[in-house]
Order: C-alpha cells, then sequence, then structure tokens
C-alpha cells in the first residue's frame, strides 16, 4: 500500500504536462540533506483506486494530462498496479523515483520515468561541477528524466532531462560566483 501525503497540480514537473502530482510517504531512500524528508515518515491517505477517482473527480476541469506519481519506491509492486489502472483511463504516467536504478517492469506502464537520490551540493563551490549533485534543473545533476516510448513491445528512454533546464544560462546563473564578491587568489569571501 502507498499514503499519499499532499497533491497539487504542477506544470514543472513533467515537460509540456498538466500533471496532478501525489507525494508518496515512506521514501526508503533516506538521502542525505533531502528537500522534504517529511516524505519519509509514514503519514497520508491510502493510495487506492477509489481515492484517486476522488481526484480525477475533483481536477476535471483542470485538463490533466498526467499523474506523476513523487515516490512510491518503498512498494512498487502496489505502484504498478494503480499505474495499470490510470493507464487504461488513457491519462499518461509519470514516477519520480529515489532510487539510482531503473525499475523495468513499470516501463509498460509509464510515459516518464525520473530517477536519482537527491544529493545535496556540498563543499567547495569550485568543485561542484566535478560532481553530481543538486536537483534535476542543476547543471551537473545525477537525476536523470527519461520519456518512455512503446514500439513494438520495445521500450525506448528519451532523455529530457535538458527539459529541465529550458533557459540554460539563466539556470547557470544562478550557481556562478561573481568574481568581484571573492578574493581573486584564494576564492575565499
Amino acid at each position: 500500500m502507498l499514503l499519499v501525503y499532499s497533491h497539487a497540480i504542477s506544470l514543472l514537473e513533467v515537460p509540456n504536462e498538466i500533471s496532478l502530482c501525489l507525494n508518496i510517504s515512506e521514501c526508503p531512500c533516506k538521502c542525505k540533506g533531502c528537500s522534504e524528508p517529511y516524505l519519509q515518515e509514514s503519514r497520508g491517505t491510502p493510495l487506492t483506486i477509489e481515492f484517486l477517482n476522488r481526484l480525477l473527480d475533483k481536477y476535471k476541469n483542470y485538463n490533466l494530462t498526467c499523474i506523476s506519481f513523487m515516490g512510491g519506491d518503498s512498494d512498487h509492486i502496489y505502484l504498478l498496479d494503480i499505474l495499470k489502472y490510470v493507464k487504461d483511463k488513457n491519462i499518461k504516467t509519470a514516477f519520480y523515483s529515489g532510487f539510482d536504478f531503473i525499475d523495468t517492469s513499470l516501463l509498460p506502464y509509464l510515459d516518464y520515468y525520473k530517477y536519482g537520490r537527491f544529493i545535496l551540493p556540498s563543499g567547495d563551490i569550485k568543485e561542484w561541477c566535478k560532481k553530481s549533485c543538486g536537483p534535476i534543473n542543476f547543471p551537473w545533476s545525477n537525476q536523470k528524466m527519461f520519456k518512455i516510448v512503446s514500439i513494438n513491445n520495445y521500450y525506448k528512454m528519451i532523455d529530457i532531462t535538458d527539459e529541465f533546464r529550458k533557459d540554460p544560462i539563466s539556470d547557470l546563473n544562478r550557481y556562478v560566483i561573481k568574481v568581484e564578491d571573492y578574493d581573486e587568489v584564494s576564492f575565499k569571501r
């Protein structure tokens, strides 16, 4: 069983989709520096077909194109049953996993798959570009998002991670150090 901690409508979590995002609790990943540690707890409403139908009815005027499961790593078998139900309703599906691997058993029922644990950028800022860390929109993130295309029951995964970086220069500017703010030799403030 999966528990829904909260939900929201988003235009950002899945590129080019209007998504009903379900934040699933009981995350087993326990990433150091997790951006949403409350999702590690066991609390929320059980994710059932009835609960899902109530949400779909509540948001029927929002022109939803996708349901995004933000977590669910604690029970992929149960998630699979829910994904099958959603796909039968001809709604696109997305899964945000904190694992560092892809569960291929989910691919037939997904349109999007994001994976990768959250790694908090830390240490010397000059070294960040040598690490894989940060959220998916971070220039050097370890997290990846794939669009899944089925061709004769063969699943091709197309990397769309760059979709989260619509304006690479602006995105990068958030991480650029202004030289005038630092000592030229030591790079200390």
